[in-house]
C-alpha cells in the first residue's frame, strides 16, 4: 500500500521541522559527477539512496496520522487557452500547503540526461521561486540502473530513453507510483489530466496491471500533421551558391559537391582545416547512430531495433543486409573519409566538440537541423552573408514523425518511494501546461511583455507569442549571458538537463494559436535574412515550380518537394503505441556482444584507407556477429518489426490502439 496523502502530510510537516531538506535519494548525489554518455538519437540525453519512506500498513503507523490535515485542492484548470494554467498549478501548491518552507532537493533519474547535478542559471532559479525546489539530474551512467533497483529507489521524478523492458520491469518491481493512487494525477495533475487523455491511456496499455504510472514525449493535440523535419540536410548555401548550384540527384553528387565546397574554403573562421561532415560517438546505440540515421534521411527507412524498416512498406532491412542500407551509408563516410571529407575527430568526439566547429564554419553538412543550421546560423554568420539551409538529392525521401495523441517512447513517472508525489506530479504538470512548456524551452516567461523587457525571454501581446530581445538572443545563441535577477550564467547552462519533451514543439500551443517550435510564430516570419536566403528562396521556388518567395522554411520546402513521379519527397512514420519485447537473458547477453561488435566495426569500418580494408573490417565485423549470436538477435528485431507494421495498419486504418 503506497502512502496515503494523510501519512504524507505527516511525513512532510515532520520533515520541514528539520534544519534541511532533501529527496529520498539525495544519497545518490555522488553520481551527479559522473559523465554521463548520451543516448542514441532517439534520444533525442547512479547509485540509489536510502528509502526514506516507509510504506504505511507495513510499520503499523496508519493511525499515527489519523489527525493530520485533510487537503483541500482547488479546481485544477480545463480551459485549455488559459494562459495562467502554469500559475494555477503553482497557487494549488502553495494553497495545499505543499510548498515547503525550507528548500527541497528532488532526484530526477534520467535516462535521457547528458549532463548531471543540480539545475543552475534561469532554471536553477525557476524551480526555487515556483516550487521551493531544487532539481537534481541524475544521469544514466553505465550501471546507474541496475544500481538503483538493487537498491530500491530510482528517484524522485524517473524519465525513461524507452518504454521498453527495463521501464516494465520497475512497474511490475513497484518501483513507480501509480498515478491513479490517492487521486494523484486529478489533484495534482489536472492539465495533464484534461489534456492528455489518450497518452495517459496509451501508457496504460503497456502495463500488464493495466494502470497509469506515466506518459511518452513529445504529446500532440492532434494526429493530423506531422512533426517538424529533423532530417533537414543542411549544408553551407553560401558556398553552394559560389559554386553555381550544382545539380544535386543523388548521394554520389553530394559527395562531389562537399568536395567542391572544401575546394572552396579549405579554412574555417579561425583559420583550421573544414570538413564535409563531423559526426560523433555519443549517441550510438544498437549502430552507428550517424550512419543508421543517415539511411532514415535518405530512404525514409526509420531505426529498429538492429536495422532499420521502411515506413511505407513495412519491409526490414538488419544492419548486416548484404548491400543493405546500413552498409550502404556506412560505405558513404568512408568514401568521405578517404578524400579528406570527414573530420578525423569523428570516433573521439562529444556532439558538444562537434557543435563548436559547426559554430565556426569547421563543417559543411549536417543530415540534422538541430546539429546544422540551428548552430551555424548566428547573427554574425548571417551579417556575412554567410548561412546554412536546406537541400534534398533529389531522389532523398527523409523520414518524417507523424504527430501523435499517443505521445512517444520516452516516459514521464514518478518513483514509487518519493517522499513529495504531489510535487513531483506538479512539477511535471507544470511543465505540460502551456506557458510551463514554453518556460521549458525559452527559459522564463516576460511580465513586462515587451521587446526591450530583461525579466524574461518571451511573452505573449494580441493573442501571438513573441519573443524579448534577450529570448530572441538566447534562441540564437546559447551562450547568451541571462541577467543575475534571472540567475546569471549563460542561457545553456541554465537549460532544463532532463532532456525529454511533454508536448511536442510542433503542436498548437493553445494560448497563441501557433506552434510550439519559434521559427512558426507570426512574429518570426520575416523578410530574408540576408542575400544568401533570398537565393536559396528563389532557388527552391523555381526548382518546385510555386511563386517565388512563396517557400520562406525548410519545412516548407520539404513539404513541397516531390519525386519524378509526382509522389511526395517524404516518408511519415506513423506513430503508434509500439513498444520493444522483453527479452531473455541469454538473448540480452548476446545483444550486447553483437551491438558492440556492429557499433566498433562500424567506426573501423568508416576509417578504412582503402575499399579493400573497409571490405575486409566489414566482412570481419559480419563473420564476428553472426558468432556471438546476430541471427537469434535478428529473429528478434524481426518479430518487433511485424508487431510495429501491425500496429501501423491499425493507425492507417482510422482505428484506435487504446480502445
Amino acid at each position: 500500500m503506497k502512502l496515503s496523502k494523510k501519512m504524507m502530510a505527516a511525513v512532510l510537516t515532520a520533515t520541514m521541522v528539520a534544519s534541511s531538506l532533501t529527496a529520498c535519494g539525495s544519497s545518490s548525489g555522488n553520481d551527479s559527477t559522473t559523465a554521463a554518455t548520451t543516448k542514441g538519437a532517439d534520444a533525442t540525453t547512479a547509485a540509489g539512496g536510502t528509502d526514506a519512506t516507509t510504506k504505511a500498513g507495513e510499520n503499523g503507523n496508519e493511525e499515527a496520522t489519523t489527525e493530520a490535515t485533510e487537503y483541500t485542492v482547488p479546481q485544477g484548470v480545463t480551459d485549455s487557452a488559459d494562459e495562467n494554467a502554469d500559475d494555477d498549478i503553482v497557487a494549488l501548491i502553495a494553497d495545499d500547503g505543499l510548498k515547503p518552507d525550507s528548500t527541497v532537493t528532488l532526484d530526477v533519474f534520467s535516462q535521457l540526461a547528458n549532463v548531471p547535478g543540480e539545475l543552475t542559471g534561469w532554471s536553477g532559479k525557476l524551480f526555487q521561486d515556483k516550487f521551493n525546489v531544487k532539481l537534481n539530474v541524475i544521469c544514466d551512467v553505465s550501471g546507474a540502473y541496475d544500481t538503483r533497483m538493487q537498491e530500491g529507489n530510482l528517484g524522485d521524478i524517473v524519465v525513461w530513453g524507452s518504454n521498453g523492458d527495463k521501464y516494465k520491469k520497475a512497474v511490475n518491481s513497484g518501483m513507480l507510483w501509480n498515478w491513479d493512487d490517492e487521486d494523484l494525477l486529478n489533484e495534482y495533475g489536472p492539465y495533464i489530466a484534461e489534456h492528455m487523455k489518450t497518452a495517459l491511456a496509451a501508457n496504460r496499455t503497456l502495463n500488464d496491471d493495466g494502470g497509469l504510472y506515466g506518459f511518452g514525449h513529445n504529446v500532440a493535440s492532434s494526429s493530423a500533421d506531422h512533426e517538424t523535419f529533423m532530417y533537414s540536410w543542411d549544408i553551407r548555401w553560401d558556398l553552394y551558391e559560389q559554386l553555381g548550384h550544382p545539380e544535386v540527384k543523388n548521394l554520389d553528387d553530394y559527395v562531389s559537391l562537399l568536395e567542391s565546397m572544401k575546394q572552396i574554403c579549405p579554412t574555417d573562421d579561425n583559420g583550421k582545416e573544414t570538413y564535409a561532415a563531423s559526426l560523433w560517438p555519443d549517441w550510438d546505440g544498437n549502430m552507428v547512430m550517424y550512419v543508421k540515421s543517415t539511411a532514415t534521411a535518405y530512404y525514409g527507412y526509420d531505426e529498429q531495433a538492429l536495422g532499420i524498416y521502411d515506413v511505407d512498406s513495412g519491409v526490414y532491412h538488419d544492419a548486416l543486409e548484404e548491400n543493405g542500407p546500413y552498409l550502404e551509408m556506412l560505405k558513404f563516410y568512408n568514401t568521405l573519409y578517404q578524400k579528406g571529407l570527414l573530420d578525423p575527430n569523428s570516433m573521439t568526439q562529444t556532439y558538444t566538440d562537434m557543435s563548436e566547429k559547426m559554430k565556426v564554419g569547421g563543417v559543411f553538412y549536417s543530415i540534422f537541423n538541430y546539429a546544422g543550421r540551428d548552430i551555424y546560423n548566428t547573427d554574425e554568420h548571417l551579417s556575412q552573408n554567410k548561412m546554412m539551409c536546406s537541400l534534398t538529392p533529389d531522389d532523398c525521401t527523409p523520414v518524417v514523425y507523424g504527430m501523435s495523441t499517443y505521445g512517444g517512447n520516452r516516459l514521464w513517472t514518478i518513483g514509487a518511494n518519493t517522499q513529495y508525489p504531489e510535487l513531483c506530479m506538479a512539477i511535471i504538470n507544470y511543465l505540460s501546461t502551456p506557458d510551463g512548456y514554453m518556460e521549458y524551452n525559452y527559459g522564463p516567461k516576460s511580465l513586462q511583455a515587451t521587446p526591450d523587457a530583461t525579466d524574461g525571454c518571451w511573452y505573449y501581446k494580441d493573442g501571438k507569442t513573441y519573443f524579448t530581445k534577450l529570448g530572441k538572443a538566447c534562441a540564437e545563441d546559447r551562450t547568451t549571458v541571462m541577467p543575475e535577477e534571472l540567475g546569471g550564467k549563460t542561457f545553456n547552462d541554465g537549460c532544463i538537463q532532463i532532456n525529454n519533451t511533454t508536448w511536442s514543439t510542433s503542436a498548437t500551443n493553445p494560448v497563441s494559436g501557433e506552434r510550439y517550435d519559434w521559427h512558426y510564430w507570426s512574429s518570426e516570419q520575416t523578410e530574408a535574412k540576408n542575400d544568401t536566403e533570398k537565393d536559396w528562396r528563389s532557388f527552391v521556388a523555381e526548382k518546385l515550380g510555386v511563386e517565388n518567395d512563396s517557400i520562406k522554411l525548410p519545412d516548407e520546402y520539404l513539404d513541397a518537394k516531390t519525386l519524378a513521379d509526382g509522389s511526395k519527397a517524404f516518408k511519415v512514420a506513423v506513430a503508434t503505441t509500439y513498444a520493444d519485447a522483453d527479452q531473455s537473458a541469454e538473448l540480452k547477453a548476446a545483444w550486447n556482444q553483437v551491438t558492440d561488435a556492429i557499433v566498433t566495426g562500424s567506426w573501423n569500418a568508416i576509417y578504412a584507407k582503402s575499399d579493400d580494408e573497409f571490405d575486409k573490417i566489414v566482412s570481419d565485423m559480419i563473420t564476428n556477429c553472426y558468432a556471438l549470436g546476430y541471427e537469434d538477435c535478428l529473429a528478434w528485431s524481426q518479430e518487433g518489426a511485424a508487431e510495429r507494421k501491425r500496429l501501423e495498419d491499425i493507425v492507417k486504418s482510422g482505428d484506435s490502439l487504446t480502445e
